[in-house]
């Protein structure tokens, strides 16, 4: 632990911030409380759009937060959103399905990317379908 740890103790700040960027996703995976979510919450209208997670991003990293935690659904149908996240933030991790292709952003440091594995292919293909 840094003193950024306990400055932001301090401070009350929190260093990591965990961000859900939308309620869609490319798979239905069982054990998903997304997936099982009603209708209304999976709605685009709900979502917030680029700008409004750019002020939210803005805001928080002006409290002092260090780390982006980007999460869904599926965040990487939100590219553009991680982008400005990875503009805003020193740390930008970001927890995928891994279906999509992970991008690297050029020109910009390269957030942490953290992909789901269910156990065995068999075990695996149950819960998230087949060839996933």
């Amino acid at each position: 632990m840094g003193p950024s740890f306990f400055q932001s103790i301090i401070r009350n700040v929190p260093l990591y911030v965990n961000y859900d960027l939308t309620w869609q996703c490319n798979l239905k995976c069982k054990h998903c409380y997304f997936f099982s979510s009603t209708a209304e919450l999976k709605n685009k209208r709900t979502e917030l759009s680029n700008e409004e997670w750019i002020k939210v991003f803005k805001y928080h990293r002006n409290l002092g937060t260090k780390t982006a935690i980007l999460t869904g659904g599926e965040p990487t149908l939100r590219m553009d959103v991680i982008k400005e996240a990875i503009k805003i933030f020193p740390s930008v991790q970001v927890v995928s399905n891994g279906v999509i292709k992970l991008p690297r952003f050029n020109g910009y440091k390269q957030p942490k990317y953290w992909v789901s594995i269910d156990g065995t292919k068999e075990t695996h293909d149950k819960i998230r379908g087949e060839r996933v």
